[in-house]
Protein backbone atom coordinates (compact mmCIF):
# COMPACT_ATOMS: atom_id res chain seq x y z
CA UNK A 1 0.00 0.00 0.00
CA UNK A 2 3.00 2.13 0.62
CA UNK A 3 3.68 1.84 -3.35
CA UNK A 4 0.14 2.98 -3.72
CA UNK A 5 0.16 5.96 -1.79
CA UNK A 6 3.20 7.17 -3.81
CA UNK A 7 1.55 6.84 -7.03
CA UNK A 8 -1.23 8.37 -5.95
CA UNK A 9 0.64 11.09 -4.96
CA UNK A 10 1.86 11.77 -8.21
CA UNK A 11 -2.07 11.59 -9.60
CA UNK A 12 -3.13 14.94 -8.20
CA UNK A 13 -4.81 15.82 -11.51
CA UNK A 14 -6.94 12.28 -11.75
CA UNK A 15 -7.69 12.50 -7.91
CA UNK A 16 -9.33 15.94 -8.74
CA UNK A 17 -11.30 14.84 -11.97
CA UNK A 18 -12.47 12.05 -9.85
CA UNK A 19 -13.79 13.60 -7.36
CA UNK A 20 -15.78 16.37 -10.00
CA UNK A 21 -17.39 14.09 -11.12
CA UNK A 22 -18.19 11.75 -8.73
CA UNK A 23 -18.57 14.29 -5.78
CA UNK A 24 -20.60 12.76 -3.14
CA UNK A 25 -19.02 8.85 -3.78
CA UNK A 26 -17.81 6.74 -0.83
CA UNK A 27 -14.37 6.40 -0.10
CA UNK A 28 -14.88 2.38 -1.18
CA UNK A 29 -16.85 3.71 -4.38
CA UNK A 30 -13.49 5.99 -5.51
CA UNK A 31 -11.49 2.83 -4.54
CA UNK A 32 -13.71 1.06 -6.96
CA UNK A 33 -13.42 3.66 -9.67
CA UNK A 34 -9.79 3.86 -9.46
CA UNK A 35 -9.03 0.54 -9.90
CA UNK A 36 -11.28 0.23 -12.66
CA UNK A 37 -9.92 3.02 -14.16
CA UNK A 38 -5.88 2.74 -13.51
CA UNK A 39 -5.78 -0.89 -12.16
CA UNK A 40 -3.91 0.16 -9.36
CA UNK A 41 -6.36 -0.99 -6.22
CA UNK A 42 -5.69 0.69 -3.21
CA UNK A 43 -7.44 0.32 0.53
CA UNK A 44 -9.79 3.54 2.01
CA UNK A 45 -7.64 4.83 4.47
CA UNK A 46 -5.04 5.06 1.45
CA UNK A 47 -7.47 6.73 -0.80
CA UNK A 48 -8.57 9.24 2.17
CA UNK A 49 -4.97 10.05 2.76
CA UNK A 50 -4.61 10.74 -0.87
CA UNK A 51 -7.81 12.93 -1.12
CA UNK A 52 -6.97 14.90 2.31
CA UNK A 53 -3.62 16.02 0.57
CA UNK A 54 -4.79 17.20 -2.02
CA UNK A 55 -7.41 19.13 -0.06
CA UNK A 56 -10.48 17.17 -1.25
CA UNK A 57 -12.10 16.99 1.46
CA UNK A 58 -15.90 15.92 2.91
CA UNK A 59 -17.94 18.42 3.63
CA UNK A 60 -22.02 19.33 3.68
CA UNK A 61 -23.51 19.63 0.49
CA UNK A 62 -25.15 23.38 -0.02
CA UNK A 63 -28.30 22.43 -1.81
CA UNK A 64 -30.27 24.63 -4.12
CA UNK A 65 -33.88 24.48 -5.73
CA UNK A 66 -33.44 22.76 -8.90
CA UNK A 67 -35.88 25.26 -10.01
CA UNK A 68 -32.59 26.81 -10.45
CA UNK A 69 -31.29 25.02 -13.37
CA UNK A 70 -34.12 26.39 -15.37
CA UNK A 71 -33.25 27.99 -18.97
CA UNK A 72 -35.25 30.96 -17.52
CA UNK A 73 -33.83 31.00 -14.16
CA UNK A 74 -30.37 31.35 -16.01
CA UNK A 75 -31.58 33.95 -18.31
CA UNK A 76 -32.34 36.41 -15.64
CA UNK A 77 -29.14 35.13 -13.22
CA UNK A 78 -27.18 36.52 -16.54
CA UNK A 79 -29.15 39.58 -17.03
CA UNK A 80 -28.21 40.71 -13.77
CA UNK A 81 -24.59 39.97 -13.64
CA UNK A 82 -24.16 41.81 -17.02
CA UNK A 83 -26.07 44.71 -15.36
CA UNK A 84 -23.92 45.08 -11.79
CA UNK A 85 -21.46 44.88 -13.63
CA UNK A 86 -21.44 48.03 -15.18
CA UNK A 87 -22.17 49.74 -11.86
CA UNK A 88 -19.28 51.31 -9.91
CA UNK A 89 -18.08 48.94 -7.01
CA UNK A 90 -17.68 51.84 -4.88
CA UNK A 91 -21.56 52.81 -5.65
CA UNK A 92 -22.86 49.07 -4.20
CA UNK A 93 -25.00 49.00 -1.15
CA UNK A 94 -25.99 45.24 -0.60
CA UNK A 95 -28.92 45.03 2.46
CA UNK A 96 -30.01 41.77 3.92
CA UNK A 97 -31.20 40.44 6.72
CA UNK A 98 -30.74 37.81 9.19
CA UNK A 99 -32.84 35.47 12.65
CA UNK A 100 -31.10 34.96 15.30
CA UNK A 101 -32.79 32.39 18.06
CA UNK A 102 -31.87 33.23 21.52
CA UNK A 103 -32.39 29.87 22.96
CA UNK A 104 -30.04 27.86 20.93
CA UNK A 105 -27.34 25.25 22.92
CA UNK A 106 -24.16 24.80 21.93
CA UNK A 107 -23.66 21.48 20.60
CA UNK A 108 -20.19 20.55 21.73
CA UNK A 109 -18.23 20.65 24.52
CA UNK A 110 -14.46 19.20 25.98
CA UNK A 111 -14.33 16.52 28.90
CA UNK A 112 -11.68 14.53 30.56
CA UNK A 113 -11.43 11.12 27.61
CA UNK A 114 -13.59 8.57 28.37
CA UNK A 115 -16.57 10.95 29.70
CA UNK A 116 -19.50 12.43 28.53
CA UNK A 117 -20.61 16.31 28.49
CA UNK A 118 -24.20 16.57 29.82
CA UNK A 119 -26.48 19.58 30.11
CA UNK A 120 -30.03 20.74 29.16
CA UNK A 121 -31.63 22.09 25.97
CA UNK A 122 -34.38 24.64 26.45
CA UNK A 123 -38.01 22.93 25.71
CA UNK A 124 -38.82 26.47 23.01
CA UNK A 125 -36.05 27.76 20.94
CA UNK A 126 -36.81 31.02 22.90
CA UNK A 127 -37.39 34.67 21.08
CA UNK A 128 -36.08 35.84 17.78
CA UNK A 129 -33.97 38.70 16.46
CA UNK A 130 -34.08 39.75 13.31
CA UNK A 131 -31.09 41.77 12.57
CA UNK A 132 -30.97 43.83 9.09
CA UNK A 133 -28.03 45.90 7.69
CA UNK A 134 -26.47 47.22 4.69
CA UNK A 135 -23.04 46.70 3.47
CA UNK A 136 -20.46 48.71 0.91
CA UNK A 137 -17.04 48.07 -0.37
CA UNK A 138 -16.08 50.41 2.56
CA UNK A 139 -17.88 50.17 5.87
CA UNK A 140 -20.87 47.86 7.66
CA UNK A 141 -24.07 50.22 8.44
CA UNK A 142 -27.63 50.94 8.31
CA UNK A 143 -27.49 48.17 11.01
CA UNK A 144 -30.95 47.98 13.18
CA UNK A 145 -32.17 44.36 15.06
CA UNK A 146 -36.05 43.88 15.87
CA UNK A 147 -38.47 41.31 18.17
CA UNK A 148 -39.47 38.73 15.41
CA UNK A 149 -39.69 38.55 12.18
CA UNK A 150 -39.12 41.03 9.39
CA UNK A 151 -42.50 42.72 7.49
CA UNK A 152 -43.07 45.43 5.20
CA UNK A 153 -43.41 47.80 8.15
CA UNK A 154 -40.25 47.57 9.90
CA UNK A 155 -38.46 47.21 6.85
CA UNK A 156 -39.73 50.60 5.86
CA UNK A 157 -38.65 51.91 8.91
CA UNK A 158 -35.20 50.43 8.26
CA UNK A 159 -34.79 52.49 5.16
CA UNK A 160 -36.38 55.41 6.35
CA UNK A 161 -34.79 55.87 9.61
CA UNK A 162 -31.35 53.91 9.02
CA UNK A 163 -30.20 53.49 5.28
CA UNK A 164 -31.29 56.96 3.96
CA UNK A 165 -29.30 58.88 5.99
CA UNK A 166 -26.26 57.23 5.05
CA UNK A 167 -26.57 56.55 1.37
CA UNK A 168 -25.67 59.11 -1.50
CA UNK A 169 -26.03 60.47 -4.57
CA UNK A 170 -25.39 57.37 -7.15
CA UNK A 171 -25.60 54.52 -4.91
CA UNK A 172 -27.19 51.71 -5.75
CA UNK A 173 -29.26 49.14 -3.43
CA UNK A 174 -29.12 45.70 -4.00
CA UNK A 175 -31.25 43.49 -2.40
CA UNK A 176 -32.79 39.95 -2.91
CA UNK A 177 -37.43 39.57 -3.56
CA UNK A 178 -38.11 39.60 -0.08
CA UNK A 179 -41.76 40.39 -0.14
CA UNK A 180 -40.96 42.52 2.68
CA UNK A 181 -38.53 44.72 0.30
CA UNK A 182 -41.25 45.13 -2.69
CA UNK A 183 -43.60 47.17 -0.40
CA UNK A 184 -44.04 50.00 -3.34
CA UNK A 185 -42.96 52.90 -0.82
CA UNK A 186 -39.43 51.20 -0.50
CA UNK A 187 -38.44 52.24 -3.63
CA UNK A 188 -39.10 55.50 -4.14
CA UNK A 189 -37.49 56.44 -0.14
CA UNK A 190 -34.58 55.33 -1.59
CA UNK A 191 -34.60 56.87 -5.04
CA UNK A 192 -35.70 60.57 -3.33
CA UNK A 193 -31.83 60.76 -2.24
CA UNK A 194 -30.59 60.07 -5.83
CA UNK A 195 -30.26 56.36 -5.34
CA UNK A 196 -32.04 53.41 -6.76
CA UNK A 197 -32.73 50.38 -6.39
CA UNK A 198 -31.63 46.51 -8.30
CA UNK A 199 -32.77 43.40 -7.04
CA UNK A 200 -30.72 40.40 -7.37
CA UNK A 201 -31.66 37.59 -9.86
CA UNK A 202 -33.77 34.47 -8.13
CA UNK A 203 -32.08 32.00 -6.29
CA UNK A 204 -28.69 34.39 -5.54
CA UNK A 205 -26.36 34.57 -3.71
CA UNK A 206 -25.06 31.52 -4.79
CA UNK A 207 -25.59 30.93 -8.61
CA UNK A 208 -24.39 29.45 -12.07
CA UNK A 209 -23.67 31.88 -14.89
CA UNK A 210 -23.49 30.35 -18.54
CA UNK A 211 -21.92 33.65 -20.28
CA UNK A 212 -19.62 32.60 -23.16
CA UNK A 213 -20.94 29.25 -23.45
CA UNK A 214 -18.95 28.94 -20.55
CA UNK A 215 -20.65 27.10 -17.01
CA UNK A 216 -18.70 28.34 -14.38
CA UNK A 217 -19.10 28.94 -10.77
CA UNK A 218 -19.78 32.62 -9.65
CA UNK A 219 -18.72 34.06 -6.86
CA UNK A 220 -21.47 35.15 -4.34
CA UNK A 221 -23.82 37.77 -5.83
CA UNK A 222 -24.18 39.18 -2.38
CA UNK A 223 -21.28 39.68 -0.04
CA UNK A 224 -23.43 40.47 3.02
CA UNK A 225 -24.31 36.97 2.80
CA UNK A 226 -20.36 35.82 3.79
CA UNK A 227 -20.45 38.60 6.46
Amino acid sequence: MEHAQGKLDESEAQLAAMVEKYPDATLLEYCEYWGTTYNQWVSTSTMCRALQKQKLTLKKKTLRSSQAQTERIQKLRIEYWQQVQQIDPVNLVFIDEMGVLLGLKRTHARSFNGSRVYDFKPFYRGAKITVIGAISLKQVFAVMTLNGSMDGNAFKVEVEKCLLPQLWDGAVVVMDNLTAHKVKEIEPLIQSVGASVLYQSPYSPRVWRAEYSVRQHSSDFNPIEQW
